[in-house]
């Protein structure tokens, strides 16, 4: 009897020394994993930080840009409106030449007086645009 109560005793030694070794290795790495993820958090921020400092010094030239950008804008759009109004102007002028060089109004005018064909001159007399200066749109 003494010997199958042998088979029911139990020596807890042995494996509660796995087990304390298998714990102090799983401690082990986890105080490994945590330095890693405090080293990797500490160089995120300074990568952040060093970022940002570009980042705001970027900032101040982008301001600077966007704003020449807006001016230019400005001058696309006057040059814009000058070049309608002359080709308007041109277009005008084309319909008073095309009227006036045709055939028929040709032999018109040889037939009357020199009197009036200067007044008819003198109607459509061109008055021409002022042509704005580039430097004076840059400095507003």
């Amino acid at each position: 009897m003494n010997d199958y109560a042998k088979y029911f005793q139990l020596r807890p030694t042995a494996q509660i020394e796995e087990l304390d070794e298998l714990l102090e290795n799983l401690l082990t790495h986890m105080e490994e994993f945590y330095g890693l993820i405090e080293q990797i958090r500490n160089n995120g921020n300074q990568c952040v930080d060093r970022l940002s400092m570009v980042l705001f010094s970027k900032i101040d030239e982008c301001r600077k840009l966007f704003a020449f950008i807006d001016k230019l804008e400005k001058i696309v759009n006057h040059v814009s409106i000058q070049v309608s109004l002359m080709e308007r102007e041109l277009s005008r002028a084309e319909k008073m030449m095309g009227a006036k060089t045709s055939t028929v109004k040709k032999l018109f005018s040889i037939l009357t007086s020199g009197n009036q064909s200067s007044e008819s001159q003198s109607r459509f007399r061109y008055i021409p645009q002022d042509i704005f200066k580039t430097e004076e749109l840059l400095k507003t």
